[in-house]
């Protein structure tokens, strides 16, 4: 078989492992494709060590029952065209990734968690697409991932984008985010991307946007055609004196998705001992209905 060009395994229900080395000597494989295999389960490390990759391999692994994506299992795999992981509940552990180098297209797909340092020393990557999954992005998911053409993180389900997110990410040409939905982007949630062109963060509806989540070092910025969830917790956007962002970015239904522009939000503080009065009178208000309580029980008795 060593002269084979392409390996496919589709809908097979008696391949539960990948042991190690298993594709050792296809010196000429053009693409290995594992596709709706129920009962694969388990994969070996080093499983797709030692596979040739003169040829521009491409590797699609989708919709298999394997869901812990351990360090080892793709070691040694560089000179890639493609690289696709797609499942159900995926676990991206520690390191998972470490070393990857020279990938054109790297896409994962029903990612439910990603661990620290998944990307460690992951580098010449042309186009990393995160897409169809739900996961939190914690600081240290990225670190010593680097140059990157395109980092795509679109249609998603995003619980939080925390503090410093991107840390450790450096030499990127564009981070776009775009079409996902987002619980909460931290303060400072991108200021720490080193050597950056571009951040685009499009059609993304976001609850909660924290002062100072747009941040960063990049050469340029782009906040558009978002929705947000208008309250007070997003008037200091009021204040960044940049009219474009204003127009382009838009409130929910809530505020029946007006533009920021013509958001208004109502955030007036009570006056000095406005509270106070407020207080005095609901007490006095309890004495005399206590009073009166009283005094109805006093004539019925």
């Amino acid at each position: 078989y060593t002269d084979l060009k392409e390996l496919i395994i589709e809908n097979c229900d008696r391949l539960h492992t990948i042991e190690k080395f298993a594709f050792k000597g296809l010196s000429h494989l053009k693409l290995l494709r594992l596709v709706n295999n129920p009962s694969l389960n388990n994969i070996a490390r080093n499983a797709f060590s030692q596979i040739s990759n003169r040829h521009g391999l491409r590797i699609q692994l989708i919709n298999n029952s394997f869901t812990r994506i351990r360090q080892g299992l793709f070691r040694q795999l560089n000179h890639l065209r493609e690289f696709t992981l797609q499942g159900q509940n995926l676990k991206i552990e520690v390191n998972a990734f470490a070393s990857f180098t020279q990938i054109d297209f790297f896409n994962l797909l029903g990612v439910i968690s990603f661990g620290l340092r998944s990307f460690e020393n992951v580098s010449r990557i042309h186009r990393l697409e995160i897409s169809h999954s739900q996961f939190s992005i914690p600081a240290g998911v990225f670190t010593a991932l680097s140059h990157v053409r395109e980092i795509h993180i679109i249609s998603n389900k995003i619980d939080t984008i925390n503090t410093e997110a991107f840390t450790g990410l450096y030499t990127i040409g564009s981070l776009i985010m775009s079409d996902n939905k987002i619980g909460n982007i931290s303060g400072y949630a991108f200021a720490t991307i080193v050597n950056i062109g571009e951040i685009i963060i499009e059609r993304n509806i976001i609850r909660n946007l924290e002062t100072e989540a747009l941040i960063s070092e990049a050469w340029q910025t782009r906040f558009q055609d978002n929705i947000l969830y208008c309250s007070c917790a997003i008037n200091w956007l009021k204040h960044i004196n940049d009219s474009v962002l204003l127009k382009k970015n838009f409130c929910g239904a809530e505020e029946f998705h007006r533009s920021l522009l013509n958001y208004k939000p109502n955030c007036l503080r009570p006056k000095r001992g406005q509270s106070a009065t407020i207080t005095i009178r609901t007490c006095h208000f309890i004495s005399i209905f206590c009073l009166f309580i009283v005094i109805f029980y006093d004539k019925t008795i």
